[in-house]
């Protein structure tokens, strides 16, 4: 399997949001079979003024059933920020969690630890594990 194309742009839209406000909230991402890269948001509760992220993943997740009704997503992603411990060390480090579903593979979680200094944000090392299914295609 090559890397998907989901990884690169949750970077890329993470890194965003972390240089504007520090942290994000979870988001969702979509491949279509032409590689077009599709934003998927949550609808909340209009009472629910600061929604836990359990509670944003949970609407996440129905909003991408929603969205793969007519099955034109090949993979879908779930975005958090998250703290982790690094393989082989018992450090907690902050890192993004990219929950990935595939048509054609088993799903895996992928996590890039993070720093930021100065305004720059730093990805790596990477590694990923084996995740669980979120989405039926």
């Amino acid at each position: 399997m090559e890397t998907s194309p989901l990884i690169n742009a949750c970077k890329k839209n993470a890194e965003s949001l972390l240089l504007e406000f520090s942290e994000f909230y979870p988001f969702a991402l979509g491949l279509t079979a032409t590689e077009e890269i599709v934003s998927v948001n949550a609808q909340m509760p209009d009472d629910d003024e600061f929604p836990t992220s359990e509670n944003v993943i949970s609407e996440l997740q129905k909003a991408l059933e929603l969205s793969n009704r007519g099955n034109h997503f090949t993979e879908v992603c779930i975005c958090l920020d998250v703290k982790v411990n690094i393989p082989k060390s018992q450090n907690a480090t902050d890192a993004l969690e990219i929950r990935l579903n595939f048509r054609d593979y088993n799903p895996l979680n992928y996590y890039s630890p993070y720093t930021v200094n100065n305004n720059i944000v730093s990805f790596g090392p990477d590694f990923y594990e084996d995740g669980e299914e979120f989405l039926t295609f």
